[in-house]
């Protein structure tokens, strides 16, 4: 039996030297560092199962400096934080985090409110620094303790206007979770993001265009707050808006915001980062349900019934050519920021990636992209990549490709611990995928009893097509029941709920769009609330034998009749799941 060790302990930093005693490789992509499992294990129960039950002998931490990983092995040794430094504290707070190594999570929460607590004057690169680790942790680690440290310095300090001015000048490279913390900041003090953002556009040629952040802030902005306390201001900023649309559709999202700003909101000076429900505190510093495996724990059923391949891992990660994906044609690259795009198409339909990428590529995007945003999406990917393998051979006339399944390589549960992804709902246990081979979705779904606590519900549409197709290749509507966990009570006639109806285009496989106006409602038996949002929903279909399509990656399919031959439907229904943002 394993002795009782209380964890933070001083084992011995002379041991770090040691070259028999330290027995575990940790690669980096700078050099390896040595460390001795038992060591580490005490510390963290991640590594204790890689090394106890898995029997690894080496962990890739090729996205981590060399200089933190050796800083986080020094921690675990000493048992003290005096050699976190700036420079390593994000990486070392996420090794943390990845590693669940509970006690150095709290200490770097106290670290950064110590960092905090010494700014007394304005000076923006420690402002900048407070804000941005904050928003990172925020964004990957799902921590608002850290957010809440940075707004409420730089508000006491009296500092708001100047931050926001100098930050805002590259709003255009801001992930929509930094926007919400810049609305979050601001608070009723909405002149502050107003008046940088036309200052930036009255500095550029006429008819040049309002950036996509700009449209953003201004969206979730309480703007009729704006315009009861700038009357005088209020038409001059909306005259710059419309010097700055370059065409039609812009023009008509400037009357949009100015009708908006006529109707006063129940809309709190809060952000929309404040309605997440995938927070977490740093007060005690919090790990997963007891009933929920640690990162790279292996199951015996679907995805995850191999070991997790480290050489796979370090093959991906030093790759230098990166993937691409592309989304309505639009090529990009997996690191892009995740831009807010302003309509109400469901975003998970009809992406785009290199098919002839390998399995390694595919795990290195896995890693990194902030466009594989949930654990389903990067599930559909392997079956889309599977499926293509098979009709590439079809075409060419040749022999069946032999390919080895990237399930094969991936131990999913371990991505789900390293991005922060939260499990599927409980409701699609034993649902599964079909590829070059069975792809069980049960271990990546919470269990009934963790169910209240998954971020993501399972929404069934109320009708029964024969094939997904007759609904995605022509003009229809499904109607969901939902009453959005926001609204307490509600006496509107009729069920609450919403409407998605296909967008024709060019393509024979159409988009989707959430439906918001009145019209669309009349003579419906549901009723529409605003806080049901499309950029929170991901349409699937599910025949009658529980077997899922993946739709998410069919973008370079889309006009290729041929290809959607392979899937062989049966009689289902389309369902959303939907991120709650309470």
């Amino acid at each position: 039996m394993a002795p009782n060790v209380t964890v933070p302990m001083n084992f011995g930093r002379h041991l770090l030297t040691s070259p028999t005693h330290n027995n575990l490789l940790l690669n980096t992509s700078e050099g390896e560092v040595r460390a001795n499992s038992v060591i580490l294990s005490f510390n963290s129960p991640v590594i204790s199962h890689m090394t106890g039950e898995l029997h690894m002998t080496s962990v890739d931490m090729l996205e981590f400096s060399k200089n933190a990983v050796k800083v986080f092995v020094d921690t675990a040794y000493s048992g003290t934080t005096e050699n976190i430094s700036r420079d390593v504290f994000r990486d070392v707070n996420k090794m943390a985090n990845v590693f669940e190594m509970n006690w150095l999570i709290g200490r770097c929460g106290e670290l950064f409110k110590e960092l905090v607590d010494s700014i007394i004057s304005d000076n923006y690169p420690d402002l900048l620094f407070i804000f941005e680790e904050a928003a990172y942790t925020f964004e990957m680690l799902k921590h608002k303790e850290l957010v809440s440290l940075a707004i409420g310095k730089i508000s006491n300090l009296g500092l708001k206007k100047q931050f926001l001015e100098k930050y805002l000048e590259n709003a255009e490279r801001l992930s929509t979770k930094k926007l919400d913390l810049v609305i979050e900041l601001a608070g009723n003090e909405v002149d502050l993001i107003v008046h940088s953002l036309t200052n930036q556009l009255t500095s550029h040629a006429q008819g040049s265009g309002i950036p996509v952040s700009t449209q953003y802030l201004l969206d979730n902005s309480n703007m009729y707050l704006y315009r009861e306390s700038n009357k005088d201001t209020f038409e001059k900023v909306v005259t710059i808006l419309e010097e700055a649309a370059p065409d039609l559709q812009s023009m008509k999202w400037v009357l949009h915001l100015h009708k908006k700003s006529l109707i006063k909101t129940d809309r709190s000076a809060s952000s929309p980062a404040m309605h997440h429900s995938d927070l977490k505190t740093l007060d005690v510093p919090e790990v997963r349900h007891n009933n929920a495996p640690a990162p790279g724990t292996v199951q015996n059923d679907g995805y995850a019934t191999s070991t997790f391949n480290m050489t796979q891992i370090t093959d991906s990660l030093v790759t230098s050519d990166p993937l691409h994906f592309q989304n309505d044609g639009v090529a990009t690259t997996s690191f892009d920021l995740d831009v807010a795009q302003r309509n109400n198409y469901i975003p998970n339909l009809y992406h785009s990636f290199d098919m002839k990428t390998s399995p390694s590529q595919l795990l290195r995007w896995f890693t990194t992209s902030c466009s594989v945003t949930n654990v389903l999406i990067a599930a559909e990917a392997v079956v889309t990549l599977e499926i293509y393998k098979v009709y590439d051979s079809l075409n060419r006339h040749g022999p069946k490709i032999s390919m080895c399944t990237v399930s094969d390589d991936i131990t999913f549960l371990f991505l789900m611990g390293t991005r922060s992804w939260s499990r599927l709902p409980h409701s699609l246990r034993g649902m599964v995928m079909l590829g070059q081979k069975v792809h069980n979705l049960t271990p990546l779904c919470v269990t009934e009893e963790e169910q209240y606590h998954c971020r993501y519900l399972d929404i069934e549409c109320m009708i029964w097509f024969e094939n997904p197709w007759m609904f995605l290749s022509g003009r229809g509507k499904l109607t969901f029941y939902f009453q959005h966990p926001r609204i307490k009570s509600c006496h509107a006639p009729g069920q609450c709920g919403f409407i998605l109806k296909t967008v024709p285009g060019k393509e024979c496989m159409h988009k989707v769009e959430l439906c918001t106006a009145e019209d669309d409602y009349r003579l419906e038996p549901v009723h529409y609330h605003p806080e049901i949002r499309a950029e929170r929903m991901h349409l699937f279909y599910v025949d009658d034998f529980r077997t899922m399509l993946p739709l998410s990656w069919q973008g370079s399919f889309s006009n290729d009749p041929n290809y959607w031959k392979l899937f062989r439907c049966s009689r289902g229904r389309f369902r959303t799941l939907y991120e709650k943002d309470t």
